[in-house]
C-alpha cells in the first residue's frame, strides 16, 4: 500500500490536498477490501473440502451397505472365500 500512497502523492495533486486521517482511511479501505476477498475464497474452499468428505463418507456408507448385503447372499469371493472353486477344485473340468 505504501506503493501506492507513493504514486498517488506523486503524480495526483487531489491526493496530496487530503487530509492524513483521509489517505489512511482510503489505504486501510483497500486492505480491508483485499482480506474480505481472500477470507470469501478460503470459505469458498473450505465449505468444497466439507463437501467433498461428507460426499466421500455419504458414498462409502453405500459401499459397505452394498458389500453387508453381498456377504448376506452367500456369495463366494467378497465376505469369506471357503466355498470358492480354484483350480482342481469341484467343479473344475
Amino acid at each position: 500500500m505504501a506503493v501506492a500512497a507513493g504514486c498517488g502523492y506523486a503524480f495526483s495533486p487531489l491526493y496530496r490536498g487530503l487530509t492524513p486521517q483521509f489517505k489512511v482511511y482510503i489505504q486501510m479501505s483497500g486492505m480491508i477490501v483485499g482480506s474480505m476477498v481472500e477470507a470469501d475464497k478460503r470459505m469458498v474452499s473450505y465449505e468444497h473440502r466439507i463437501r467433498h468428505q461428507k460426499r466421500m463418507a455419504r458414498d462409502m456408507q453405500v459401499w459397505r451397505q452394498y458389500e453387508e448385503d453381498f456377504e448376506k447372499k452367500g456369495t463366494p469371493g467378497v465376505g469369506g472365500e471357503g466355498r470358492v472353486k480354484g483350480p482342481g477344485g469341484e467343479g473344475s473340468s
